[in-house]
């Protein structure tokens, strides 16, 4: 008991030096209001609740084995087995077993295995097990096992084991493991498992496991099965990307924009394969081509697939155009649908010269290199490639 004593006395001495002078050095509660203070609007500087505290305010280190609550504010150190609240600022860091609640404007850390919640500014770290909320603006970090959320600004970064969510603006960086959302402009990263969000402008990156979204203009980079902007000035890779506005390089599979009208339906043959048939996709002068080809010619198979996807750059003149592409294939010999030892893949490059002979109709006629790989010999080699066909919508 004495050595108890003695450690309070301690810890009064250093918590009075240290911070300003409080109406009560030391104050030792049970459960409030048994408890040395009776008024519940005391300063302290050491608060120690065996159960549950209830003080004004903690001008250093406050103790609480289930809960404590500070009416005005706290700065130091509090510690609470369940549940800490502040109901005004916090200028430190507070820990709880369960939740930590600041109702103003904090500065510091709140760490918490469950959740952490401030009321108005925050500038530092919020790390918790499920979710850390913050009502307006925060300058610092939220790690949190299920979710973030940030009522208006970001600086800095949050990390969410589901999902991270920014009110207005993001200047930082977003990783969650299935969504994140920004309402208004990011300038910075986003990275999501399923799917990111932006309201309107986006200067950065988005990489999402299937969708990337921005409602206004996007100056970066999107990296997803689905990209859409409102407008792209930057890079879109994705299987099917969409803009608005296409004033960027969309690379994928599916290009559209608002002023895509048609799609051009396009047959050729080759020396590669006897017929191929597919559809083209043309956006600001960048094109997708999907193909199926069929009667391997290279090989003598009649029975023979040929799937292509072919991405390049429209370079048009007058009636004339100059496509240049890049490629690759997948030729699926005899056994359809099944892998084999004799299906094989190719890449390879075009230059294309058409002529728009009559409305949305043209003719075309080119060659290139042909890079093929024999999974039976494990060996590749390079054909000469030769084409000619016709496109319409």
């Amino acid at each position: 008991m004495k050595r108890i004593l003695l450690l309070l006395a301690l810890l009064s001495l250093a918590c009075g030096t240290a911070y300003a002078t409080a109406d009560m050095p030391v104050n030792v509660s049970i459960w409030y209001p048994f408890s040395l203070n009776q008024d519940e609007d005391v300063s302290v500087n050491f608060n120690l609740s065996l159960l549950r505290g209830k003080v004004g305010r903690v001008q250093g280190l406050d103790l609480a084995g289930l809960a404590s609550e500070v009416h005005d504010g706290l700065d130091g150190l509090q510690f609470s087995g369940i549940a800490g609240v502040i109901g005004d600022d916090l200028n430190g860091f507070q820990f709880s077993g369960i939740a930590g609640i600041i109702g103003d404007n904090g500065h510091g850390g709140q760490f918490s295995g469950f959740a952490n919640v401030v009321g108005d500014d925050f500038h530092g770290i919020q790390n918790s097990g499920f979710a850390n909320v913050v009502g307006s603006d925060l300058t610092g970090m939220q790690i949190g096992g299920f979710a973030n959320v940030v009522g208006t600004d970001l600086t800095g970064m949050q990390f969410g084991g589901f999902a991270n969510v920014v009110g207005t603006d993001l200047t930082g960086m977003q990783i969650g493991g299935f969504a994140s959302v920004v309402g208004t402009r990011l300038k910075g990263v986003q990275i999501s498992g399923f799917a990111n969000v932006v309201g309107e402008g986006f200067e950065g990156i988005q990489i999402a496991g299937f969708a990337n979204v921005t409602g206004g203009e996007m100056g970066g980079l999107q990296v997803g099965v689905a990209n859409v902007a409102g407008e792209n000035t930057g890079v879109q890779i994705g299987v099917y990307n969409r803009a608005e506005e296409q004033a960027g390089i969309p690379i994928g599979m599916i290009l559209r924009s608002r002023y895509d009208e048609d799609i051009d339906v396009v047959v050729y043959g080759s020396n590669l394969a006897a017929i191929n048939a597919g559809a083209k996709f043309e956006t600001n002068d960048w094109y997708s081509m999907l193909s199926i080809g069929y009667n391997n010619l290279e090989q003598e198979i009649d029975e023979s697939l040929l799937f292509a996807w072919h991405f390049g750059h429209h370079f048009p003149r007058d009636d004339f155009y100059v496509d240049l592409d890049l490629g690759v294939l997948h030729i699926d010999n005899e056994s359809l649908f099944k892998t084999a030892d004799n299906d094989r893949e190719a890449a390879q490059c075009r230059l294309i010269i058409g002529h728009e002979f009559y409305s949305g109709m043209k003719i075309f006629a080119g060659g290139g290199l042909t890079w093929l790989y024999d999974r039976e010999t494990e060996e590749g080699e390079n054909l000469p490639l030769f084409m000619a066909g016709i496109s319409f919508r």
